[in-house]
Formats: structure tokens, sequence, C-alpha cells
């Protein structure tokens, strides 16, 4: 990064990328243009050894002898599909997986404060896979911390077209898209007589490229109450980047130099057939 755009990214730090595992240099003076920032970044792409170039995870968190059934997902021949074929492909097997009845243990690792000393010392040192992984499969044996549970359905994103440059997925949109909503915090809402603030992940699938993706959170200045009518996400404001307190942030901060914020900026970096943008224009923050 240029010294002085340092202010736009917060608490990034300089060649901080190899001391972290990423030590495979893929691209180098890569030109971002993130808003708010008056000029350009330039940035060099790192990846892990432990990862190819299609984003397949190899590292000692996959148990060979456990694997999903049916056409693969986390492979290259998956990626290699347009963007319908994926979304099919994904949509078969949540079928497949749909509820017999609702959860009613969701809150079975989440009853007790999740710290980083609350993991078990065989997953402390794996917190950094769900933030770098790149993949639309999540290892079988690779355990959900948060977000146990969640309600899935088919998007579409629509961008607007006042206002912003964005360019890639905030440009142009997707009709090949799922969601999945669940909650954001760690407690138990009716025991405290409080409703458990939402979160979502969306994916969005790109020809022969892994997906455009976004990760939200509401904020703490949310209304809480328990009312009916406030129990729908939609009803709400989400965002990619949220204060998480104490003692969760420490679980966060294994993998994050900044927690709770989410970037957003590979979905402005290419298009979604594939191609790449020439000059991306990315937001900070998307709400």
């Amino acid at each position: 990064f240029a010294e002085s755009a340092l202010m736009f990214v917060p608490k990034v730090r300089k060649n901080s990328c190899p001391g972290r595992g990423f030590d495979t240099l893929v691209s180098s003076g890569i030109t971002v243009q993130l808003a708010n920032s008056p000029f350009p970044l330039t940035v060099d792409i790192y990846n892990k050894t432990n990862e190819n170039s299609q984003g397949i995870y190899t590292g000692s968190d996959v148990d060979p002898s456990l694997k999903f059934e049916g056409p693969c997902i986390d492979c290259p021949e998956y990626v290699s599909l347009n963007a319908k074929e994926k979304l099919d492909r994904i949509w078969s097997k949540i079928a497949e997986y749909e509820y017999d009845q609702l959860p009613t243990n969701w809150l079975h690792s989440r009853a007790n404060a999740i710290t980083a000393d609350s993991l078990p010392k065989g997953e402390r040192v794996n917190v950094n896979m769900i933030f770098d992984r790149v993949s639309d499969e999540r290892p079988p044996n690779f355990p959900r911390i948060l977000h146990e549970y969640g309600s899935i359905a088919q998007v579409e994103f629509m961008p607007s077209s006042v206002g912003h440059k964005f360019t890639g997925f905030y440009g142009e949109g997707s009709d090949m898209g799922i969601i999945r909503v669940t909650f954001c915090a760690p407690f138990d809402g009716a025991r405290l007589n409080q409703r458990v603030p939402f979160a979502f992940a969306a994916k969005f699938l790109r020809d022969g490229i892994h997906s455009s993706n976004i990760l939200t959170c509401e904020g703490f200045n949310e209304e809480f109450t328990r009312d009916p009518s406030f129990f729908s996400v939609f009803q709400h404001p989400l965002h990619t980047s949220t204060p998480i307190a104490p003692p969760t942030d420490e679980f966060f901060s294994l993998a994050q130099n900044q927690t709770g914020t989410l970037s957003v900026a590979d979905n402005t970096w290419f298009w979604k057939n594939g191609t790449s943008v020439v000059d991306p224009i990315t937001p900070l923050i998307v709400h």
C-alpha cells in the first residue's frame, strides 16, 4: 500500500502477509480504487502453499475419510462451471439436507462465552481458515463456532443505478445467488428476553472463477425487543463492518487485525462472466 493511503484501511500493516502464512506471491502491483480514498492503492496478492489456485483447501483441517456425496463442489471441475450450473449443483445439495423439523439445540456451542481459550487446542490454529479459504463448500469435519443453523433461499441482487460507479457485482448485479440467514450473537435471546441480532451471508456465483460473497451482521444500535413485529431480517439494516463485543472479539482476533471488519473488495475485481475488471472501484463498507 502507498504509505499515505493507509489511513483509509483500518489497522492494515505493511508486509504482514508472509508473516501470517501467505508466502506465495500470486501477483503484484494490482491497482485498487477504494471509496473515499483520493487516489488508487497498489497491492500485492499472496496465497498459501497449502492452497492451490482454485481455492481448494488441502491442509490438515480436511479429513480424507469425510467427503460429501454426489457431484463435487470443492474441486476445480466445479469452479470451471458457469454460474447457472454452479447454482443448480449447490441447490440440489441444499435440498438434500432440508430440516425434517426445526432444530431446537442451535445454542449448543453458543450457550457459553466464545473466546480464544474456549476453543479446543486442535481448532485454535485453524481460525484463519474461516476467513481465508476460497471455496463454496465448507470442509465436512470443520466445526461451526457461530451460525450453526440457518434459513437458505435463492436471491437476486439489483444494484442502484444512481449515485455510485462501483464495479463488478455492485455495478452489474446478479440473479445467481444464495442467501443464508442466521443469528449473529452468541446468547439465548428467549432467556434474556431479547431478540438475537440477525446475520446473513450471500453468495453470488460467477462463471469459471470463485464466487462473490457478502457477509453481514446487525449493529449494536438496533432495536432488540422480542416484539414479533421485529422478527423479520429484512426489517433491519445489516453491515459488513460491525463492532464485536468482548469476549467474542478474542475469538475473531485470532484471525483479524480489525475484528468485525470483512472486506468487500473482491466483489468489484471481477465481472460475473469471470473476466477481470480493469479499473476496480470498491466500497469500504456495505450496508
